[in-house]
């Protein structure tokens, strides 16, 4: 097959007009391209089906609704407790299940310390005033809020590992033992909380469950209530992946995580 060429001898695809028109068209450029070619009917149609195949989930990736943080913590765990809901035979695994969507966590923030307020100095009264400089204290700096390393990397994230084990155990009593949230990036900064959650790029929440009744679940019920964490704690921290990790009190087994397209969660029984 002859290709067209420019007065300069190149093909006019390989110009630097030629190379714009072609990014600007994709992919309806490329397409053009391929039908070009003296291939196979065949090959061009396969060729062609997956370039639009790969054009159209990459658009579909695209999520312009934004979560509502305000409010991402308490639909998290009902978005993902109604998933785990479907299907979950076993009693006490029901039980979680049932029970957690009722429960409204309280998320209060802890109080933060404001700087006291300063004094002026005022000039002495005398018989001739004579004004003196007013001295400003410096300020106070904000302390840090105090928190359970136990719990978290930071304040925010042992402030969730601790509310994520409340609200399950309020559900069944003596069900999560202890909880531990590692957020990153680890500095919160000058951040409040709704800003710090936005930056979080990563996840990583450690559950320890009691053995016994961990054990009385079938292989469903266990991915239900892994799953639940997955889409909790993705809830409220919508920029990060969420990684979870099921721990028994010897060994881990379970983990969860989203898949590559974020559409659901990824569970593994170990």
């Amino acid at each position: 097959m002859t290709e067209e060429t420019t007065p300069s001898g190149k093909e006019w695809y390989k110009t630097r007009w030629g190379i714009l028109i072609l990014l600007i068209a994709f992919p309806f450029s490329l397409t053009y391209w391929i039908w070009k070619r003296s291939w196979a009917v065949r090959e061009k149609l396969i060729v062609t089906g997956a370039l639009w195949i790969f054009v159209i989930v990459l658009i579909s990736l695209v999520k312009p609704e934004e979560i509502e943080n305000k409010d991402s913590y308490k639909e998290g765990f009902k978005a993902g407790l109604e998933a785990a809901k479907k299907n979950t035979p076993s009693p006490i695994a029901n039980q979680v299940v049932n029970n957690v969507i009722s429960v409204s966590p309280s998320l209060n923030p802890p109080p933060s310390s404001s700087p006291s307020p300063s004094s002026n100095v005022t000039p002495s009264s005398s018989i001739t005033p004579t004004p003196k400089a007013s001295i400003k204290p410096s300020p106070t700096p904000t302390p840090k809020p105090v928190y359970n390393e136990q719990l978290g990397n930071n304040w925010i994230a042992a402030k969730y590992a601790q509310d994520i084990m409340n609200t399950a155990n309020k559900a069944v009593p003596g069900f999560v033992t202890s909880s531990y949230l590692e957020l990153s990036p680890t500095d919160t900064g000058d951040k409040d909380e709704d800003s710090y959650k936005k930056s979080v790029i990563s996840a990583y929440l450690t559950v320890r469950v009691n053995n016994s009744m961990w054990g009385s679940f079938d292989d469903s019920s266990k991915k239900d209530v892994t799953a639940t964490l997955v889409v909790s704690v993705g809830n409220i921290f919508p920029g990060g992946f969420p990684h979870i990790y099921v721990n028994n009190g010897v060994r881990t087994v379970a983990e969860g995580e989203y898949n590559f397209w974020k559409t659901e969660p990824k569970i593994t029984l170990k």
